[in-house]
C-alpha cells in the first residue's frame, strides 16, 4: 500500500497535472458527511463510474485501495475534521500524481490551491460524470491554479418564501433510485439531520459557537443534497450570519421548525 507521505511541498509547488481523461471511469469521493458522501457515490455509480469512499482525508491517505485501482480524479469535501484543504492536496498529490483533483463545498466556492475547481452542493443530480469530465478537460496543465465552479447558493437578501422541498430534486432523487434506496437515503439525511440539532443544542448549552457553525455545515450539505431547501437556508444562516448565542438559539429553533415541515412532506411522498 502505497500511503500518503508526511513531505510537505512549498506553496506553489503542487506537481503538476494534465488529466489524461477522455471518459471518466474511477473517482475516488471523500466526505466526512455520511449523507452527501453515499449520495455522490450513487450519483456517479449511475452513470457507470466507479466509486470508492472515504469518510476523511486520513482515511483516504493510509487505506488500502482495491488491487490495481487509481482514481482518475479525486472528489473531496472541503470542510473536513483532520486533514483537508491545500494540505490534504499536496497529500494526494504525492500518492496519486496522474490524479485530477476536485474539491466540493457547501459555502459559496472559491479557488483553494491544489484543486482544479470546487464545486458547489448540492452537487447536480443529473450528468454530474460529465461536468466533472468537463471540468478536467478545461485545465491548461496546472492543477495549483484552481477555476471556480458556479453553484446555486441561495443568497441570504433573498425575500421569497423558500419551500420545505424542491419538487424536482425529489423527482430526480425518485427517477435515479429504486424506492428502497431513496426511503434509505432519505431517513438517513433525516436521522443525521436530527443528530446535528442534538450537538448544536449542546454547543449551545457549552457557549461553543464555532462548534455549532461546524455542525450546521454539514446539516447544510446534506439538506441540499436531498432538496430540502428551506432546511438548507436555515442551516447556512445559522452558519454564516449568526455571531452570538442569542442569534444561536433563535436559528437553532428555525432549524427544528424546518426540518418538521420538511419531514411531515417526505413521509408523505414515500407513503
Amino acid at each position: 500500500m502505497k500511503e500518503c507521505s508526511s513531505t510537505s511541498l512549498g506553496p506553489g509547488m503542487l506537481p503538476s497535472v494534465t488529466p489524461n481523461i477522455g471518459t471518466l471511469r474511477r473517482v475516488l469521493v471523500i466526505d466526512d458527511d455520511p449523507v452527501s458522501l453515499s449520495v455522490t457515490a450513487l450519483l456517479l455509480e449511475a452513470e457507470g463510474v466507479e466509486v470508492e469512499q472515504r469518510t476523511s482525508g486520513e482515511s483516504a491517505c493510509q487505506e488500502a485501495l482495491p488491487a490495481g485501482w487509481q482514481p482518475d480524479l479525486v472528489l473531496t469535501d472541503l470542510q473536513m475534521p483532520g486533514v483537508h484543504g491545500p494540505e490534504l492536496a499536496q497529500q494526494l498529490a504525492l500518492r496519486w500524481p496522474g490524479a485530477a483533483r476536485i474539491a466540493m463545498s457547501a459555502a459559496t466556492p472559491r479557488p483553494v490551491e491544489g484543486y482544479i475547481a470546487v464545486l458547489q452542493k448540492p452537487l447536480p443530480l443529473e450528468g454530474l460524470r460529465a461536468t466533472l469530465e468537463t471540468l478536467c478537460k478545461a485545465v491548461p496543465g496546472a492543477s495549483s491554479i484552481p477555476k471556480e465552479a458556479p453553484g446555486g447558493e441561495i443568497r441570504s437578501g433573498s425575500k421569497r418564501q423558500l419551500p420545505a422541498l424542491d419538487e424536482s430534486v425529489f423527482l430526480k432523487l425518485k427517477s435515479s433510485m429504486q424506492a428502497a434506496a431513496l426511503r434509505e437515503f432519505l431517513d438517513a439525511m433525516l436521522a443525521d439531520a436530527v443528530k446535528r440539532m442534538e450537538l448544536i443544542e449542546k454547543a449551545l448549552d457549552s457557549g461553543d459557537l464555532a462548534a455549532a457553525k461546524r455542525e450546521a455545515h454539514t446539516l447544510r450539505g446534506a439538506a441540499g443534497m436531498a432538496g430540502a431547501w428551506a432546511l438548507k437556508e436555515a442551516a447556512r444562516s445559522l452558519e454564516v450570519e449568526v455571531d452570538s448565542l442569542d442569534d444561536l438559539k433563535h436559528g437553532l429553533a428555525r432549524l427544528k421548525s424546518e426540518y418538521q415541515r420538511v419531514s411531515v412532506i417526505l413521509a408523505s411522498k414515500l407513503l
